[in-house]
């Protein structure tokens, strides 16, 4: 009963301080709860982790409640440990989770990574290449290669092979390549539309970072 109160209270409190995160967090840190065995902090994570992954639909964007959680983090030194354990339970127990609520933790992770480096316990990712259970295998293998397509879109390939173990390193997506509809090699021998000429100006102004006056 202790824990359902302290989590109604912390999702009261990002209901209806959601127009400034800053506000919310400084009242997240003031409330006088604890979770049973625990301090504060840990009913606040529980709260916040357990309204990104209401079902079928949360108040709010998964960005919200993962950008309070990172502000916490920057602000009290005990929230960074705390974080990660939450995370990495959901992670233990992806395999029992909705698909919808599964994609909501790949946003979580996406966003505090990347807030804070890439820093993560990748070596505890590694037993999953010999999990005996089928399907809990495959679906942590599936929420790590989800998980690297994310932190892709905010980094670089380079950067996420330099911090992830090695036995790791084919969960990491292909690096997305531009596509120029009208590359020169690929028209070569094709008939060349009438702005074709304006478009590669364009394309090797920006290139190059050179524009004229009039331009």
């Amino acid at each position: 009963a202790d824990r359902l109160v302290a989590s109604v209270w912390v999702q009261d409190t990002l209901y209806f301080w959601n127009s400034s995160r800053e506000d919310c967090v400084k009242k997240l840190r003031l409330l006088p709860l604890r979770a049973p065995g625990s301090g504060l902090e840990v009913a606040v994570v529980e709260g916040v982790l357990a309204g990104m992954l209401t079902l079928p639909q949360p108040p709010f964007a998964t960005v919200y409640y993962a950008t309070v959680l990172v502000e916490l983090c920057k602000l009290d030194f005990r929230y960074p440990a705390v974080v990660a354990e939450a995370m990495e339970v959901l992670f233990e127990r992806v395999h029992e989770m909705d698909n919808e609520a599964v994609g909501r933790l790949v946003g979580l992770f996406e966003i505090v990574l990347a807030n804070f480096g890439f820093k993560w316990v990748w070596e505890d990712w590694a037993p999953v290449l010999e999990t005996a259970d089928l399907r809990e295998g495959t679906c942590k293998k599936l929420f790590i290669y989800e998980v690297f397509s994310a932190l892709l879109r905010a980094s670089y390939k380079e950067r996420l092979l330099d911090v992830v173990p090695a036995t790791l390193h084919k969960f990491i997506p292909d690096a997305p390549r531009h596509f120029f509809k009208w590359d020169v090699k690929r028209l070569r021998d094709k008939e060349m539309p009438a702005f074709r000429t304006a478009a590669e100006a364009i394309y090797n102004c920006i290139r190059s970072g050179q524009f004229a006056p009039d331009e």
